[in-house]
């Protein structure tokens, strides 16, 4: 090679120049790398803290599996491959650690392969009750029947916390007799129309919102046996005893002759067609409920009627006198005849019924709820008091909230 060929390899610099600018480089690449590669670890972090936040509050909801409950969530929420978590509880208190190793793209390239990240959360509990809220004693629910309140003259109610809701929007919704004495809380109507014709004042609401039914699909339902007895008449028991109903029986169109005295055992009876009860009979039970299996079924009371019944105050009808399926497609009249007494207590539950409440109906210290699809009040006589049982809820409310 000539010696002029060899200085001139000799004294160009242009590929030094590119060597040592990517040499140069390295550094400024790792570092733009490196940021990458932190800014993708802090949003698995963030994620990964998230999903713990939920985690502890899920398990703070749930009582007795809190632990189950949070791993359970963190498991089947976390984003974050390959993170763990484990959680603790010390009284309401639900805290927990998660952990997590996320791997390096640039930074591998100067030996960290990659970050290991943590997070930390707890949640506590607490419970807080609501007052007791009232809730309407008597309804009527059928949403357009025209009347579907109606009071007539000689109607004496004195009820003084008792809210009446009428959900008819008819024309008119609601119609008072004169002649009527009664001591409300509040009538609340749902339509706008009504008739009164009476000058008494009266707490009446038009235009209310008027509470819906409150039990519909909630109470328990009876499982319908065979019949206990078929169209059997009773004749009144010799010596002027008691006719002694078992409880658990199933009643099928039967009938009590005479002015008997009948004591239900305490427990559920199940009416199946119509229970006929002649005049000035004595009907007694506590701790009773009568469920009628359709709206067919009934107990008829033929007048002059006096009564002693209480609903149980415990187990699975507890408050229940008497009620029916609400899931009934059609609806029917039920007539209560006069009585001479009643004391009853506890919720008569017939929406698929029209009730009627006949003349001298009188009805003394009773604690009652009634829902029904209309309802006629006649010349009765009433004074009720609330049933703590049914006419008021109170609830606990349950919330959660993170401390850490």
């Amino acid at each position: 090679m000539p010696v002029r060929m060899v200085r001139r390899f000799l004294d160009d610099g242009r590929g030094n120049i590119a060597t040592t600018f990517a040499i140069a480089a390295l550094p400024l690449l790792a570092t733009v790398g490196a940021g990458v590669d932190y800014s993708r670890v802090a949003q698995q972090r963030t994620a990964m803290q998230a999903t713990l936040d939920a985690s502890v509050l899920a398990g703070a909801r749930a009582v007795g599996t809190e632990i189950s409950t949070a791993s359970g969530y963190f498991t089947g929420q976390s984003t974050v491959a390959g993170a763990t978590a484990q959680f603790q509880v010390d009284g309401t208190k639900v805290s927990g650690t998660a952990s997590a190793t996320v791997p390096t793209t640039f930074m591998a390239v100067v030996g960290t392969t990659s970050v290991a990240i943590t997070a930390k959360a707890a949640a506590v509990r607490s419970t807080s009750s609501t007052a007791a809220a009232a809730m309407p004693c008597i309804f009527a629910l059928a949403p357009n029947t025209s009347q579907s309140l109606l009071v007539n003259s000689g109607a004496r109610i004195n009820a003084p916390d008792c809210e009446v809701h009428v959900r008819s929007t008819a024309s008119p919704a609601a119609i008072f007799n004169a002649g009527t004495t009664l001591n409300l809380k509040t009538f609340c109507i749902q339509g706008t129309n009504i008739i009164k014709n009476t000058s008494s004042p009266l707490p009446i609401q038009t235009g209310c919102a008027a509470a819906t039914d409150p039990y519909a699909g909630k109470l328990p339902k009876p499982t319908v046996g065979a019949c206990t007895n078929t169209k059997q008449v009773y004749d009144p028991p010799a010596g002027g005893g008691a006719h002694t109903m078992p409880a658990g029986s199933v009643w099928c169109d039967i009938n009590f002759n005479g002015s008997p005295r009948i004591v239900f055992q305490p427990g559920l009876h199940i009416i199946k067609g119509r229970m006929v009860i002649n005049s000035n009979a004595v009907i007694e039970g506590t701790g009773v409920t009568f469920y009628f299996s359709d709206t067919n079924s009934e107990i008829r009371f033929n007048g002059g009627l006096t009564a002693k019944l209480s609903a149980p105050t415990t187990g699975t009808y507890a408050n229940i006198l008497m009620f029916e399926p609400s899931t009934s497609t059609n609806t029917t009249q039920y007539v209560f005849n006069s009585s001479v007494s009643e004391e009853i207590s506890g919720l008569i539950y017939l929406p698929r019924r029209d009730l009627t409440w006949n003349s001298t109906s009188t009805v003394n210290g009773s604690r009652i709820q009634i829902v029904s699809n209309t309802i006629i009040f006649n010349s009765l006589d009433w004074k009720l008091s609330t049933n703590s049982g049914l006419s008021s809820s109170s609830s606990n409310t349950t919330s959660v909230r993170l401390t850490q």
